[in-house]
């Protein structure tokens, strides 16, 4: 499977401050430098005697959205997410979590509401199963994404308008299991790619064109052409057993991945380890690594 030509996009290294490209305990106080992007995992399977407790720290709003899970689990899981973000965005910016003021744009990307009052941090998260990834920058715009392997197929995205042609075609020229392999590498690069910018499923989906190789997370098409193509670098990560992700980011970046601990770590439900943050083709090492490489 080939895919079309073009000039390679921005670098994304591992930091040596992240011990390359493994998922390491962080420092007390975390602090984001220029031209640096921290991932952050968590398991959202917690007791829910402590999700209980973690609701507290959620906004009005957060607390509304929580009610309306049908299945406690579910629920569970969100106020989990949330809560971590909060603590995290507290301990880059020194606040309480429960200070934090965040809002949502059109489509659904958090942000800080007070203007100023995040020196201007950026960051995103998504969650699946009971895995959720965190990434945050500065001055920079970040989407992540990660998703549970599940088997998907290409009649199911294509009449929903997810896939552009050349996707669509490249994906069907495959079988089996590189098929569903390369789908779910298509679902989360466009994905991370649609949280970054901050338009989501209201982009236009169909005239926007990823990468499916293994080895070359890039964009390939936008509107805005090339510009817009040479200004986003994609990285795929590897959170978890059975799981796939990857990060969108502005430019070039270093990137860190750090393990949150739950402040009482018998109650927190590991996720299958995994020491690789980046790459997703089994041979992938610690070191460099070139985004977008077509």
């Amino acid at each position: 499977m080939s895919e079309p030509g073009g000039r390679a996009a921005m670098t994304v290294t591992a930091s040596p401050r992240g011990g390359g490209l493994v998922w390491r305990d962080p420092p007390p106080r975390p602090r984001l430098q220029p031209g640096q992007v921290d991932v952050w995992r968590a398991s959202l399977d917690v007791d829910p005697s402590r999700a209980s407790g973690l609701l507290a720290t959620l906004s009005p709003g957060e607390k509304d959205r929580a009610r309306r899970f049908h299945f406690l689990e579910d629920q569970s899981r969100y106020v989990a997410a949330r809560a971590i973000l909060r603590h995290l965005l507290g301990l880059y910016l020194d606040r309480r979590p429960t200070d934090l003021r965040l809002s949502r744009g059109a489509f659904g990307k958090p942000s800080l509401a007070d203007a100023g009052a995040g020196d201007g941090i950026r960051f995103n998260l998504s969650h699946s199963g009971g895995l959720a990834l965190f990434a945050f920058s500065l001055g920079r715009e970040v989407g992540i994404d990660v998703e549970l392997a599940t088997s998907v197929q290409v009649d199911d995205l294509s009449p929903a308008g997810f896939l552009s042609a050349g996707e669509e075609s490249r994906l069907r020229s495959l079988e089996g299991q590189q098929r569903q392999e390369a789908l779910l590498r298509c679902w989360t690069r466009k994905e991370a790619y649609l949280k970054a910018i901050g338009e989501g499923m209201g982009a236009p989906l169909m005239e926007i064109e990823v990468s499916l190789l293994p080895e070359s997370p890039a964009l390939l098409r936008a509107p805005g052409g090339e510009k817009e193509i040479r200004r986003w670098s994609l990285l795929d990560l590897v959170p978890a057993s059975g799981y796939a992700a990857c990060l969108a980011v502005e430019g070039a970046a270093e990137v860190v991945c750090w393990e949150w601990r739950w402040p009482d770590r018998k109650a927190r439900a590991q996720p299958e380890s995994h020491h690789r943050c980046a790459g997703m083709g089994k041979g992938a090492k610690p070191g460099a690594l070139q985004a977008g490489e077509r």
